[in-house]
């Protein structure tokens, strides 16, 4: 349970606290015990990977989160939602110990990664049934052959396998997550190219007016790591994480909560 719930807490007010209590700590003050919760951050607008609700964060990677680390390994947990480039930020500073995402260059720079994955999707290709360039993109099997079709690519910010994979394309980037569907339905793009849970669920909160299609081409599968910050107090859990997670991705208990979701591991 978060100790300051993101919708209880202004941008502003939490960031004087947080720097205040880095101030503290570096004075000696406020020296953090070892047993003190892993404070963890999130996309707060990636339903159903990670979301914000009234009384806090929830998710598939925090009720994954939940079970392994606190039922299993008796961490307590904080969870913690931001727009996600913020979210990066502040585990890349310190001011949260981890974050669940792809293991980016660019992350690894500042975190060490979990061996095990979280959970592991495919990502696929969305395009509009009226796009001029549909019938070369159902042909497109790599991200060569999508560059030499040169569309105009929407995602959205902090968006870390977008950016190293696809950093040659024209690319429309915007800020919440949820946006990326209802641009792609606009016409303001020609492509996402996202992991199949998300944009579904997106499609089917918010039916599109134009038909929208996922082509069935897998581009990537890609795992959500535990990625925690090498110099936190908590860096030395993961070989630990790997033995939990590796055993309960095993169990019937993993994907009752995919189910719960609506999501199928078939």
């Amino acid at each position: 349970m978060d100790f300051f719930p993101r919708k209880a807490m202004s941008g502003l007010t939490r960031r004087n606290f947080l720097q205040a209590s880095f101030a503290l700590s570096a004075s000696g003050v406020l020296a953090a015990p070892r047993s003190s919760p892993l404070s963890l951050a999130y996309a707060e607008h990636y339903d159903p990977v990670s979301f914000l609700r009234a009384n806090g964060m929830a998710g598939l990677l925090i009720d994954i989160l939940d079970e392994v680390l606190g039922k299993r390994m008796g961490i307590t947990l904080n969870h913690y939602g931001y727009p996600w480039k913020r979210a990066q930020y502040l585990v890349q500073t310190g001011a949260h110990d981890a974050l669940c995402a792809t293991a980016t260059k660019e992350r690894l720079d500042y975190a060490a990664p979990s061996q095990e994955y979280v959970m592991r999707v495919p990502f696929r290709l969305f395009v509009r049934a009226d796009n001029p360039l549909l019938p070369a993109l159902r042909l497109a099997r790599n991200i060569d052959d999508l560059r030499g079709l040169d569309p105009l690519l929407i995602s959205f910010a902090g968006n870390g396998w977008v950016a190293e994979n696809f950093a040659s394309f024209r690319t429309y980037a915007l800020g919440p997550t949820e946006t990326i569907a209802r641009m792609l339905d606009a016409g303001r793009g020609d492509i996402v190219v996202d992991n199949v849970i998300t944009m579904q669920k997106l499609l089917r909160d918010t039916p599109p007016k134009n038909e929208i299609l996922m082509l069935p081409h897998d581009f990537s599968h890609i795992g959500w790591t535990l990625l925690i910050n090498k110099q936190s107090q908590h860096v030395g859990l993961l070989p630990a994480f790997d033995k939990a997670m590796a055993k309960f991705r095993g169990e019937p208990g993993y994907a009752n909560i995919f189910a719960r979701y609506g999501i199928s591991l078939a």
